[in-house]
């Protein structure tokens, strides 16, 4: 059974939500990590085990690595809340 790609409006207030309940406002930035199962249950997709920014004011998912520790940091992807 193919279920159907998710609404961009019910994503977004998702992703809003989840800022509110971490830091305490829908426009701010969270920069963390999530499990797995946390990335695909609030984005749709597993991005990997690197550091993920979900910034309200742009609306944006942003992926980094670290190479090394301490070392450069590098964006894998930065993404619309609407092309997730």
């Amino acid at each position: 059974m193919l279920t159907p790609p998710p609404n961009q409006h019910e994503q977004a207030a998702k992703l809003r939500l989840f800022l509110v309940n971490r830091i305490g406002n829908c426009n701010g930035k969270w920069r963390g990590k999530l499990r797995a199962e946390e990335q695909r249950a609030l984005l749709g997709r597993y991005f990997g085990r690197g550091t993920l920014v979900i910034d309200g004011a742009r609306a944006r998912v942003r992926y980094q690595v670290e190479h090394m520790f301490g070392g450069e940091v590098e964006t894998k992807a930065d993404v619309a809340w609407a092309d997730l």
